[in-house]
């Protein structure tokens, strides 16, 4: 028998305290990190997209990742929304 040792990268939320991932299946990944950010997060600016499994938030100018629960649209007057960190402040009790 041989050892294979694979590295699987997969986005988990960067909120302090929260241990959500990306991906549910405890052998489901991708090969590299920039993979899985263009696989599962949007961009802050990024069109929504129905057909994408896309929950998770990712801040370029920071390098961290967000599931859904902590980030939130952030309209400031423009057309477009912009994706920003932290839980919507509407939905907070």
């Amino acid at each position: 028998m041989s050892d294979r040792v694979l590295t699987y990268h997969r986005l988990a939320c960067d909120w302090p305290g929260c241990e959500e991932t990306a991906q549910d299946d405890l052998y489901d990944g991708n090969s590299t990190y920039e993979e899985a950010v263009r696989q599962w997060a949007y961009l802050p600016d990024e069109e929504y997209n129905d057909f994408s499994d896309k929950e998770f938030m990712h801040d370029p100018s920071t390098g961290q990742d967000y599931c859904a629960d902590h980030w939130h649209y952030d309209w400031h007057g423009e057309k477009w929304p912009h994706r920003v960190p932290g839980p919507d402040p509407e939905r907070q009790s």
